[in-house]
């Protein structure tokens, strides 16, 4: 059982590593991460190679990659840089966040087990009854369902920025205001 224990770990680390690498280039093929700051106003070139610089970006991304891991195993989590901004330290917002989200958690737990155990009290007692075939299930099913979320992805707009565009042209006639788009 111990060889076992060990050899699942020893298969582990590569596998979060290789997630971790897949998380950080996604993450940095999202975009500019300093868009909203050159949008701000007309910036120097001089001004955004230093911000560029400031932030690691004039580096190779596995060069970055090895850097950011490097200050996540170690807990050296940097800040995140905002130029104009200031900057915030990264743990205490991961730490604020992780707060929110556990309550959230707890509190979805709270709820699903009480529903479940309602559920298993009413299935228990009415057994055979029309809630133990059609009730009981449909309120307890926790699985997501692939085909229904499909379905639904696939009815939404293609292009959610030009449906915008179109209702902001609708508003428009209606209310005849100007609105930049």
């Amino acid at each position: 059982m111990f060889r076992f224990i060990v050899r699942r770990l020893l298969i582990a680390i590569p596998l979060l590593i290789a997630a971790s690498f897949l998380c950080f280039a996604l993450t940095t093929a999202m975009g500019d991460p300093l868009g909203d700051w050159k949008l701000q106003r007309p910036r120097t070139e001089g001004e955004i190679a230093a911000q560029y610089q400031r932030i690691g970006y004039d580096k190779p991304v596995l060069e970055r990659y090895v850097d950011w891991a490097d200050g996540f195993v170690v807990g050296d989590w940097k800040t995140h840089v905002t130029p104009g901004n200031g900057a915030a330290d990264v743990r205490e917002e991961i730490g604020k966040a992780f707060w929110v989200t556990a309550r959230l958690v707890i509190g979805a737990e709270i709820i699903a087990v009480l529903i479940g155990m309602m559920v298993g009290v009413v299935g228990a007692v009415r057994q055979y009854s029309w809630f133990d075939y059609t009730g009981g299930p449909a309120v307890t099913i926790q699985r997501p369902n692939p085909r229904l979320s499909s379905q639904l992805f696939s009815s939404m707009p293609a292009n959610l920025s030009s449906t915008a565009r179109q209702n902001n042209g609708i508003a428009n006639r209606v209310n005849a205001t100007p609105v930049a788009v």
